[in-house]
């Protein structure tokens, strides 16, 4: 593939991911996504602390909800990486 399709596919995916994140977030529920004030519900800890599942549905949601916008997940966890102890 080519950068001239790459590019623009990249971008369609992270603006649907954040448009299904925006409209998670407008509905009222007591789910994750509503609970964290920035990026923190793609952490598998924070999704175990605020859902009612085990480990292993924390894991499995944590990745799917870094599949839905990457380019914020990463974003995530360089900056987490980058602070951790402090």
């Amino acid at each position: 593939m080519n950068w001239e399709v790459i590019i623009p596919l990249l971008f369609g995916w992270n603006a649907a991911g954040a448009i299904i994140f925006v409209l998670a977030h407008c509905i009222e529920t007591k789910g994750v996504i509503s609970m964290t004030d920035g990026w923190e519900f793609v952490n598998p800890i924070y999704i175990y602390k605020y859902n009612h599942v085990n480990w292993f549905g924390a894991i499995v949601v944590a990745l799917f909800y870094n599949l839905l916008c990457p380019v914020g997940s990463l974003i995530y966890w360089v900056y987490k990486l980058c602070t951790v102890g402090r």
